[in-house]
């Protein structure tokens, strides 16, 4: 059966979990899909941990979680892909009512618990590669910002342009600190907070630039 999901994960530091990601979702995504991890070439332990299983390891020096979503989305081919992370829990159909809409929205924000739809997005890859996720590089999904604000300016520029929706039902859980799911000291979260205000500039920075784009 040809697969129109794509799901694209960068692998953050959690190798272990990864195999019970993947039954996970397999098991409760409805729609024919693909996993695609993507990863540092010297991430040994997630390419291992996913080794066998049914899904793609993407390797290669991304250097960031940005980079690794630009990466997956040009080696897969689905016609829908939701940017997903290692830290999510997939509920059964929680994929429905994002492709529900995304015919006339082709840029959704999918619920991650708490009613917070602006953290994990699902596009429509012929929008992307003719319109793109971002205003200043044609057929790019995401502006490459080393850890913060990636999803924050996918979904702000899509309400910008009229292309956002929302999929208030369904969506994943996100197992977050800010949820209390989640330890803050983990790595990721330090090396996050190491680089929030250089990407809090840089968002500010193209915020400014694309509504000049859009008013010009």
């Amino acid at each position: 059966m040809k697969a129109d999901l794509a799901i694209l994960c960068p692998t953050l530091n959690r190798a272990d979990q990864l195999p019970a990601l993947v039954e996970n979702i397999h098991a409760n995504t409805e729609t024919a899909h693909v996993i695609y991890f993507v990863m540092e070439a010297h991430d040994r332990d997630s390419f291992n941990a996913v080794k066998g299983l049914e899904c793609w390891a993407i390797q290669g020096r991304f250097g960031s979680c940005a980079a690794a979503y630009n990466a997956g989305f040009e080696f897969s081919t689905e016609p829908f892909c939701f940017l997903a992370n290692d830290d999510l829990e997939f509920p059964k159909g929680w994929e429905l009512p994002a492709l529900s809409v995304i015919d006339d929205y082709p840029i959704v924000g999918v619920n991650e618990g708490h009613n917070r739809m602006t953290c994990f997005s699902m596009v429509r890859r012929d929008f992307i590669e003719a319109e793109s996720g971002v205003f200043d590089k044609p057929g790019t999904l995401v502006h490459p910002y080393k850890s913060q604000y990636v999803d924050t300016e996918l979904a702000e520029y899509a309400k910008a342009r009229g292309v956002w929706g929302e999929a208030v039902e369904g969506g994943v859980i996100h197992m977050h600190h800010d949820f209390g799911l989640a330890d803050p000291t983990h790595p990721n979260y330090l090396k996050a907070r190491a680089t929030l205000d250089e990407d809090r500039a840089t968002y500010s920075d193209r915020q400014v630039q694309w509504r000049a784009h859009l008013d010009s």
